[in-house]
């Protein structure tokens, strides 16, 4: 054997040795994080236990059956998005983009603004090309907060002009959701090529190869990933929606709807620094919004945390399987 092969044996050893520690620290750090989280709301996780026994008669049941149901479609929808957006770089089957996305979700956990979510994504990829999809990335971000801005200003609407009647409010809110979903999509689909030209200031330059490959996507992909982007932001207001229904928060739908779209709107736009992620947001905005009815915050915070743990909590201990597949290391 050379002295060459030797060494580079030695190399592929200690890239083992760091790429297991890194994976044994994240998986243990996603797990230590989800327990100071449980611990940090004891209260809540008690009465939601309490009250499951509700979902057990026949109505419940088909809520919880569907609530599971449109946690998986949703997740799903998600894998499509980002292997839509990734194919750029590299072609990966849906299972695999499924796996990245709920990697990044989980590591997303132990860092602020779920920036663990890039890593999870890009590391699950092999080529050395695999930073450039940092940009698309971000593009399939900036399509789910355009859904999500968009349908928020229904609730906005209703926080503002309710008062003053449902047809004022019916006129405004839908005015703006249709601008909105308007002038959004004509910026996607026809401005990509001006953002790019910003990058080229002096001061930018250095970041433009990074998001030179929002250029490759053609118009119809750029409708393709707007229509998931939107469909899953109706699935989670939906799952949020049923569950306010289901705790008896309200039995004005108009008014539960509004809750919902302006809680979203409010949890993607206020800046996250917990690290335990976004809980504490979402459920800060649910309850601004319905302190202004007469409705129990009870209520709202327990319809808020089961979401969370329905839709982020399990599916992030689940793409914890991931780590096992993932790659530290790129290909050379």
């Amino acid at each position: 054997m050379q002295y060459r092969d030797i060494a580079i044996l030695k190399k592929a050893s200690t890239r083992t040795t760091i790429s297991t520690a890194i994976k044994a620290i994240i998986f243990f750090g996603v797990l230590v994080f989800i327990y100071l989280k449980i611990e940090e709301n004891p209260r809540k996780f008690g009465q939601v236990i309490k009250l499951f026994p509700s979902f057990l008669n026949s109505n419940g049941l088909v809520i919880l059956a569907g609530l599971v149901v449109l946690t998986a479609i949703n997740w799903i929808l998600e894998g499509f998005k980002w292997q839509l957006l990734v194919k750029k770089v590299e072609k990966i089957s849906l299972g695999k983009s499924v796996r990245s996305v709920l990697l990044g979700l989980s590591m997303g956990f132990i860092t602020p603004h779920a920036l663990g979510d890039y890593a999870g994504r890009i590391w699950q990829l092999k080529g050395k090309k695999r930073v450039e999809s940092l940009g698309a990335i971000m593009l399939g971000r900036a399509a789910q907060y355009f859904a999500t801005f968009s349908f928020g200003l229904f609730g906005i609407s209703y926080l503002l002009f309710f008062i003053n009647g449902i047809e004022i409010f019916s006129l405004i809110s839908f005015g703006l959701v249709t601008l909105s979903i308007a002038s959004g999509g004509a910026l996607f689909l026809f401005f990509r090529k001006g953002f790019l030209q910003i990058l080229t200031l002096k001061r930018l330059k250095q970041f433009r190869k990074y998001f030179d490959i929002i250029s490759q996507y053609s118009y119809q992909e750029i409708v393709f990933l707007l229509g998931l982007a939107f469909l899953r932001y109706i699935i989670f207001a939906l799952q949020f929606y049923l569950l306010l229904y289901f705790f008896g928060v309200s039995t004005d739908h108009l008014l539960l709807i509004a809750g919902v779209t302006w809680t979203l709107f409010a949890k993607s736009s206020i800046p996250s620094f917990n690290f335990l992620s976004d809980l504490g947001i979402r459920e800060f905005s649910a309850l601004y919004f319905f302190s202004y009815y007469s409705v129990d915050n009870t209520l709202v915070l327990l319809a808020s945390f089961t979401l969370w743990c329905l839709n982020l909590l399990i599916p992030a201990l689940i793409g914890l399987a991931g780590l096992l597949r993932m790659k530290i290391f790129a290909a050379s």
